[in-house]
Order: C-alpha cells, then sequence, then structure tokens
C-alpha cells in the first residue's frame, strides 16, 4: 500500500486535474463559474483527502450532502450510483458538490444527457488517477492542467458555504499544511 500525503500544493493541482477534464464537457461555463467549479473541487479534496475520516463534522457533511442526492429530481438521482469510482470517494458525489451546486448558483441549465457525460468523466478521471503511483499522479495533473490553460497562480478559497464550522476546520488545515518550500514567495531570484 502506498501513502500519497495530499499537501496544499497537491490539492490545488487535483482540483485543477478534474477541472481541466470537466473542461472539454463544460464548454458553456464562464471564466466565474470555473472559479467556483476549480474552488469547490479543492474543497472537496481537503474535505475527503485532508480532513481525518473520523471527524464528526466531516462525516455529517457527508452525509448530508448523500441525503441531498437522494433527494434530488429524479434525472440526477441515477447518475453515477451504479459504479461508484475506487476509494473513499464517490464520484457522484464529488460531481454534486462540485459541479451541480455551481450549475444551480449560476442558473445553467443541463439536459440529462450532459449531466451523464460530465458524470462519466469525473468517474473515468477517478477511475485514471486510482491506477497511478503518487508521482504518476502529480505529472497526469501538471499534463492535464497545462493542456487545458489553467493557471497555477490563482487565488484559493475554500467553499463551503452551508456549514461554516467546517469550513474554518478546512481553512485551519489548509494554513497547517502549506508547505513553505512550494510558496512563491520563498524563490530567491538574482537582481
Amino acid at each position: 500500500m502506498m501513502i500519497f500525503f495530499f499537501t496544499d500544493r497537491r490539492c490545488q493541482q487535483r482540483a485543477l486535474f478534474f477541472a481541466a477534464r470537466l473542461k472539454q464537457t463544460l464548454p458553456m461555463l464562464t471564466t466565474t463559474a470555473w472559479d467556483h467549479v476549480i474552488d469547490r473541487l479543492y474543497t472537496w479534496t481537503y474535505l475527503m483527502h485532508v480532513v481525518p475520516a473520523d471527524d464528526p463534522w466531516r462525516w455529517r457533511y457527508v452525509m448530508a450532502l448523500e441525503q441531498l442526492v437522494v433527494a434530488s429530481p429524479p434525472q440526477l438521482a441515477g447518475i453515477g450510483h451504479e459504479n461508484d469510482a475506487p476509494g473513499k470517494e464517490s464520484g457522484h458525489l464529488m460531481w454534486t458538490f462540485a459541479v451541480h451546486q455551481v450549475m444551480q448558483l449560476f442558473a445553467i441549465q443541463m439536459s440529462a444527457h450532459h449531466q451523464h457525460q460530465t458524470q462519466a468523466t469525473l468517474l473515468h478521471a477517478l477511475v485514471s488517477e486510482a491506477k497511478l503511483t503518487p508521482a504518476d499522479r502529480d505529472a497526469m495533473y501538471l499534463y492535464h492542467t497545462l493542456r487545458a490553460g489553467f493557471a497555477f497562480d490563482r487565488v484559493w478559497t475554500m467553499q463551503l458555504p452551508d456549514d461554516p464550522h467546517l469550513l474554518a476546520k478546512l481553512e485551519a488545515l489548509q494554513s497547517a499544511n502549506s508547505n513553505p518550500f512550494e510558496d512563491s514567495a520563498c524563490i530567491v531570484v538574482d537582481p
């Protein structure tokens, strides 16, 4: 068993990787909508990989999200349940948290076919990710991010408006989880 430690930079790169994969199926999103999707993917990675699995606030939030999925309209309820991605993370929960809620926020309509297509894209990305070693994952994250044209230098924001206590916990982990050697402010440039 390999241990894959999620640093702040790796969480950012993973969010950009999933956004890059989704960009092919969501060409109608504006830059502002993409910023929300990326920040929610970033928040989701922290929630599922940095917060301890036995944390009661994490567990409560994921259970509430699962209830939201169950209560979804019929065209959404069946997406992704038949083939969950490997590991703890369900592609459907990730899709609901990062894509569906942003679509609702910006009042963007998606057909059932398009919803299934974006869900399948996320599931495929999760399966691809699970097959790789940590170094290969890092390379894959960078490759897809560069290919999609997303900027690495952006303001990273945790997006969890419906649970301020868990958001505060994530933000505390975010500041504790940053590696000073990955910070661009630590790079010395010769004059």
